[in-house]
């Protein structure tokens, strides 16, 4: 398997892990966003293909802190109450309006075409007390249509 493949799975990995933790309390996230200038959004439709594939995208905009630590978009799709995190984009925090594009196949749930809800994050790695927490920049919830996919 080609190093950046094994990558690409690393970091959505993380980024879902992550994500399943931020979603379970998106109240609690958005009361710790940062408001410096950071942003996320949400296209209104995603892509559902015939797989099972889900396509979420949106933009982010961030900037730098001067911290270590790695930054990533991260989304998860809520549909007739299963929720899956779909995949996560490494960010860059240069204060620049950027795209973010997260791709997934969830393992057990079959998502269908018309109306989700999205909650996108943009969070932050950081090591406090030695353990890596997330500090979240931004969250943004909203509604999507699932449309079916080209592929």
């Amino acid at each position: 398997m080609p190093t950046r493949h094994v990558a690409r799975h690393v970091v959505g990995a993380v980024a879902t892990a992550l994500l399943a933790a931020a979603a379970s309390v998106p109240a609690t996230a958005s009361a710790f966003a940062d408001d410096a200038g950071n942003t996320v959004t949400v296209d209104p439709v995603g892509r559902l293909a015939h797989d099972g594939t889900i396509t979420l995208e949106g933009t982010y905009r961030c900037t730098g802190d001067g911290s270590d630590g790695p930054v990533y978009v991260s989304s998860a799709l809520e549909q007739r109450k299963a929720s899956n995190g779909i995949g996560g984009t490494p960010a860059v925090c240069d204060g620049s309006l950027h795209r973010w594009h997260n791709s997934q196949r969830p393992d057990s749930t079959t998502y269908t075409h018309g109306r989700a809800h999205v909650t996108a994050t943009l969070m932050k790695l950081g090591q406090d007390w030695g353990i890596p927490l997330p500090r979240f920049l931004a969250v943004h919830q909203q509604d999507v249509t699932l449309v079916p996919s080209d592929r």
